[in-house]
């Protein structure tokens, strides 16, 4: 009779313990809800579409990457690259700096006053910041 009682309450602890871990999430954590994209695009002011881009300090390899909506402006993410990048110094100015796509030198620098848009910048496209003293 006593073998019985304590081969059930071994039983009993051994199921505790496999519904504990089952009911745990994985190591890497639990699976985002379908509402954190709608957060983050409140958070971000309600824009519907907002695309990722890479800016790279192509002489240093310095990069960066952040999300912008598809109607800022060159200027706007030249300002948010260069901070990113930690070389807004004091001495230097933002006329200092001109932004070409991938693959194109200074010489190719996009017009500021432009849209990311009217550039035809996409989604994970990589845009080169360059140092013009």
């Amino acid at each position: 009779m006593v073998q019985r009682t304590r081969s059930g309450a071994v039983l009993l602890v051994l199921a505790a313990v496999v519904a504990f871990f089952t009911a745990q999430d994985a190591f890497v954590g639990a699976r985002p809800s379908q509402g954190a994209s709608r957060v983050a695009m409140q958070a971000r002011g309600g824009v519907t579409e907002v695309m990722e881009i890479l800016v790279t300090h192509q002489p240093t390899g310095m990069r960066t990457r952040f999300s912008i909506p598809p109607d800022t402006t060159i200027a706007a993410v030249k300002t948010q690259a260069i901070k990113e990048l930690g070389v807004d110094w004091d001495w230097m100015t933002e006329k200092m700096w001109v932004v070409s796509k991938e693959g194109k030198g200074k010489a190719d620098a996009l017009e500021e006053s432009k849209t990311a848009k009217d550039c035809g910048i996409n989604k994970g496209d990589e845009l080169l910041v360059w140092f013009t003293p």
